[in-house]
């Protein structure tokens, strides 16, 4: 993974988009003590991340298969406290949010879908700095539009907390 600390890149009005991105960390900010954030830029992904880190990130590219478990991972998952949302519920995320980043309107054909992904790429990065704890950062950029998007979501146990101790602390 390189470090970048890329400037932030010109928010641009992609409000669906940058919905879909947030909602898959919604259980973790909502039910739990995460946040769950986004945004759309032009500009290339590490410009996206910028947008939303404060200091340095580690940034890796990776496949569109990669991207969509990860999110799909975290459309799923409860975070430290959440209710979990289940596989079903955190695939629908990853695909609502990778159709709308590949510029579909739903429903989408599947085959479409895994066509215009692998012309996206695909990143994810964390911040240096960045605790332990649940985490969802992807990135995404279109070379052909020039724009880019990024999510951030993290979890974590609270301080004192025992995870094992459950309800007898």
């Amino acid at each position: 993974a390189a470090t970048t600390d890329a400037q932030p890149g010109l928010a641009i009005d992609d409000d669906d988009t940058v919905e879909a991105l947030v909602d898959l960390g919604r259980v973790w900010a909502e039910q739990s003590n995460g946040s769950s954030a986004a945004v759309a830029v032009e500009g290339d992904a590490g410009s996206a991340v910028a947008a939303l880190a404060d200091g340095p990130v580690a940034i890796a590219r990776i496949d569109a298969r990669q991207a969509l478990a990860t999110m799909a991972w975290a459309g799923a998952s409860g975070g430290a406290y959440g209710r979990r949302r289940g596989s079903p519920a955190g695939r629908f995320a990853a695909w609502w949010a990778a159709s709308l980043i590949a510029g579909f309107e739903w429903p989408v054909d599947a085959d479409d879908l895994g066509e215009a992904l692998g012309d996206i790429e695909w990143f994810v990065w964390e911040p240096v700095d960045l605790a332990a704890g649940w985490r969802c950062h992807v990135a995404a950029h279109d070379p052909v539009e020039g724009l880019s998007w990024a999510v951030a979501a993290h979890d974590s146990y609270r301080e004192g907390d025992d995870p094992l101790a459950g309800d007898g602390q």
